[in-house]
């Protein structure tokens, strides 16, 4: 009998499917010298959307001194990230927002700290300080929240291991999206994506090896 997911502590890592991000747009503000250092903050799920973000808010304030970004896409080795200085002085935007982000400890997250210039200069190292403080600012305002990423598998089982399927399904807590018999039965899962490979073993073995798996 397969194990609960829930309960099998073989494995000590954490889960590859999970990640921590923002539950909802946020926007602080902060003053330095003069000049207005605007955060704002949002959840994406690709590049593309990030990009989009970035573009939206640079538009909102379209009429600011700079616009710097950055943004961090993906977990584990699927990582994807950027981030611009926008014609600050090189290292002093673009790389401390992504330092907050990345001490953060969050992903599929996208930042833009709008500036506008108060008429003093604020010299290099205040300006990244200014930078990371208003990343720092706007995160502090955020709820975080976990999600979970999950995947569709398709498989084809005997009519009379129906019940396999089902009740691997429960303690895996996948969830059917489709039946069909024809005249073999033919499932189609949604189930989380750290618990795909089990799910198939425990099916293989239950079935003594009379599944099929089409992804």
């Amino acid at each position: 009998m397969a194990k609960s997911p829930a309960t099998d502590k073989s494995d000590g890592n954490p889960p590859s499917d999970e990640y921590r991000t923002v539950s909802e747009p946020a926007r602080a503000e902060i003053k330095v010298k003069g000049s207005r250092f605007i955060g704002s903050v949002e959840s994406v799920r690709s590049v593309e959307d990030a990009e989009e973000f970035i573009g939206r808010i640079s538009s909102e304030f379209h009429d600011a001194t700079h616009n710097c970004f950055a943004y961090k896409v993906g977990i584990g080795k699927e990582i994807k990230n950027r981030y611009s200085d926008q014609g600050e002085p090189s290292g002093t935007a673009g790389s401390t927002i992504m330092n907050s982000i990345e001490s953060s400890g969050l992903t599929n997250v996208a930042i833009v700290i709008t500036r506008y210039f108060g008429g003093t200069k604020l010299g290099t190292g205040n300006l990244a300080r200014a930078y990371a403080a208003a990343a720092d600012e706007v995160l502090c305002q955020c709820k975080t929240v976990t999600r979970i990423l999950f995947s569709e598998i398709s498989l084809s089982v005997p009519a009379d291991m129906v019940s396999s399927v089902y009740h691997l399904a429960g303690n895996f807590y996948a969830r059917v999206t489709e039946e069909i018999y024809s005249p073999d039965a033919n499932f189609k899962l949604q189930i989380r994506l750290s618990y795909i490979e089990r799910f198939k073993r425990a099916l293989t073995e239950s079935t003594n090896g009379k599944v099929e798996f089409y992804n």
